[in-house]
Protein backbone atom coordinates (compact mmCIF):
# COMPACT_ATOMS: atom_id res chain seq x y z
CA UNK A 1 0.00 0.00 0.00
CA UNK A 2 1.40 3.37 -1.04
CA UNK A 3 1.62 6.07 1.61
CA UNK A 4 -0.12 9.35 0.83
CA UNK A 5 2.43 12.03 -0.09
CA UNK A 6 1.43 15.55 0.87
CA UNK A 7 3.26 18.31 -1.00
CA UNK A 8 2.58 21.28 1.25
CA UNK A 9 3.68 24.73 0.14
CA UNK A 10 3.48 28.42 0.89
CA UNK A 11 3.71 30.76 -2.05
CA UNK A 12 3.21 34.49 -2.43
CA UNK A 13 4.59 35.25 -5.88
CA UNK A 14 4.04 31.81 -7.39
CA UNK A 15 7.62 30.49 -7.41
CA UNK A 16 7.20 28.04 -4.54
CA UNK A 17 3.89 26.85 -5.98
CA UNK A 18 5.67 26.22 -9.29
CA UNK A 19 8.39 24.21 -7.53
CA UNK A 20 5.71 22.20 -5.68
CA UNK A 21 4.00 21.46 -9.00
CA UNK A 22 7.28 20.25 -10.52
CA UNK A 23 7.88 17.98 -7.51
CA UNK A 24 4.30 16.65 -7.83
CA UNK A 25 4.83 16.01 -11.57
CA UNK A 26 8.20 14.28 -11.08
CA UNK A 27 6.81 12.05 -8.33
CA UNK A 28 3.99 11.05 -10.70
CA UNK A 29 6.60 10.17 -13.34
CA UNK A 30 8.17 7.91 -10.71
CA UNK A 31 4.82 6.17 -10.17
CA UNK A 32 3.98 7.96 -6.92
CA UNK A 33 0.76 9.82 -6.22
CA UNK A 34 0.88 13.05 -4.26
CA UNK A 35 -1.51 15.78 -3.21
CA UNK A 36 -0.65 19.47 -3.60
CA UNK A 37 -1.91 21.63 -0.75
CA UNK A 38 -1.29 25.31 0.03
CA UNK A 39 -0.46 25.88 3.71
CA UNK A 40 -3.48 28.12 4.26
CA UNK A 41 -5.75 25.11 3.61
CA UNK A 42 -3.81 22.66 5.81
CA UNK A 43 -4.95 21.45 9.22
CA UNK A 44 -3.00 19.68 11.94
CA UNK A 45 -4.99 16.53 11.21
CA UNK A 46 -3.93 16.61 7.53
CA UNK A 47 -0.32 17.20 8.54
CA UNK A 48 -0.36 14.26 10.92
CA UNK A 49 -2.32 11.87 8.70
CA UNK A 50 -0.13 12.29 5.61
CA UNK A 51 2.07 9.26 5.05
CA UNK A 52 4.88 11.44 3.71
CA UNK A 53 5.29 15.19 4.11
CA UNK A 54 7.14 17.39 1.61
CA UNK A 55 6.99 21.02 2.77
CA UNK A 56 8.21 24.18 1.08
CA UNK A 57 8.26 27.92 1.69
CA UNK A 58 9.95 31.02 0.37
CA UNK A 59 12.08 33.10 2.72
CA UNK A 60 11.17 36.67 3.57
CA UNK A 61 12.75 39.42 5.62
CA UNK A 62 15.72 38.39 7.68
CA UNK A 63 15.16 34.65 7.54
CA UNK A 64 11.43 34.09 7.98
CA UNK A 65 9.02 31.78 6.23
CA UNK A 66 6.07 33.07 4.24
CA UNK A 67 3.53 34.62 6.64
CA UNK A 68 0.92 31.91 5.93
CA UNK A 69 3.53 29.24 6.62
CA UNK A 70 4.49 30.97 9.87
CA UNK A 71 0.81 30.95 10.90
CA UNK A 72 0.52 27.24 10.20
CA UNK A 73 3.71 26.54 12.16
CA UNK A 74 2.13 28.30 15.14
CA UNK A 75 -1.20 26.49 14.75
CA UNK A 76 0.38 23.02 14.63
CA UNK A 77 2.88 23.32 17.50
CA UNK A 78 1.38 20.20 19.05
CA UNK A 79 1.68 18.12 15.86
CA UNK A 80 2.92 14.56 16.20
CA UNK A 81 5.17 13.60 13.27
CA UNK A 82 6.89 10.68 15.00
CA UNK A 83 8.78 8.66 12.39
CA UNK A 84 7.00 10.36 9.47
CA UNK A 85 9.18 10.54 6.33
CA UNK A 86 9.62 14.20 5.41
CA UNK A 87 11.63 16.49 3.17
CA UNK A 88 11.84 20.25 2.75
CA UNK A 89 12.25 22.72 -0.10
CA UNK A 90 13.05 26.37 0.42
CA UNK A 91 13.45 29.37 -1.84
CA UNK A 92 15.24 32.63 -1.36
CA UNK A 93 17.25 35.33 -3.07
CA UNK A 94 20.67 36.58 -2.03
CA UNK A 95 19.88 40.06 -3.38
CA UNK A 96 17.59 40.53 -0.36
CA UNK A 97 19.69 39.03 2.39
CA UNK A 98 22.87 37.04 1.83
CA UNK A 99 22.89 35.67 5.40
CA UNK A 100 19.33 34.36 5.60
CA UNK A 101 18.24 33.96 2.00
CA UNK A 102 16.99 30.36 2.25
CA UNK A 103 16.41 30.18 6.00
CA UNK A 104 12.86 28.90 5.46
CA UNK A 105 14.32 25.45 4.70
CA UNK A 106 16.18 25.44 8.02
CA UNK A 107 13.06 26.58 9.90
CA UNK A 108 10.96 23.79 8.35
CA UNK A 109 13.62 21.13 8.94
CA UNK A 110 13.93 22.21 12.58
CA UNK A 111 10.14 22.02 13.01
CA UNK A 112 9.96 18.56 11.47
CA UNK A 113 12.81 17.06 13.48
CA UNK A 114 11.65 18.67 16.75
CA UNK A 115 8.22 17.07 16.21
CA UNK A 116 9.65 13.60 15.53
CA UNK A 117 9.69 13.59 11.73
CA UNK A 118 12.43 11.80 9.80
CA UNK A 119 14.21 13.75 7.03
CA UNK A 120 14.56 11.61 3.90
CA UNK A 121 17.19 13.82 2.28
CA UNK A 122 18.78 17.23 2.61
CA UNK A 123 16.65 20.26 1.82
CA UNK A 124 16.27 21.49 -1.73
CA UNK A 125 17.49 25.10 -1.59
CA UNK A 126 16.77 27.34 -4.56
CA UNK A 127 18.40 30.73 -4.96
CA UNK A 128 16.60 33.28 -7.14
CA UNK A 129 14.21 32.19 -9.89
CA UNK A 130 13.43 28.46 -9.79
CA UNK A 131 13.12 28.12 -13.58
CA UNK A 132 16.84 27.47 -14.23
CA UNK A 133 16.82 24.97 -11.36
CA UNK A 134 14.30 22.58 -12.94
CA UNK A 135 16.88 19.76 -13.35
CA UNK A 136 17.83 20.08 -9.65
CA UNK A 137 14.15 20.07 -8.64
CA UNK A 138 13.51 16.92 -10.66
CA UNK A 139 16.66 15.24 -9.27
CA UNK A 140 15.60 16.10 -5.71
CA UNK A 141 12.10 14.66 -6.26
CA UNK A 142 13.63 11.49 -7.73
CA UNK A 143 15.90 11.24 -4.67
CA UNK A 144 12.82 11.48 -2.44
CA UNK A 145 11.08 8.78 -4.52
CA UNK A 146 14.11 6.48 -4.22
CA UNK A 147 14.29 7.04 -0.46
CA UNK A 148 10.62 6.10 -0.16
CA UNK A 149 11.27 2.89 -2.10
CA UNK A 150 14.06 1.74 0.19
Amino acid sequence: MQREILVLYASTGGNTAWVAQQIHRTLAEQGLQSTLLPVERCTQQQLESAGVLLWGSPTYGHGHTDLRCARLLQQVQGAQLEGKPCAVFGLGDTKYDADYHIESATILEDFITSHGGHLLTSALRIDKSPLPHLPAIEDWARTVARALGE
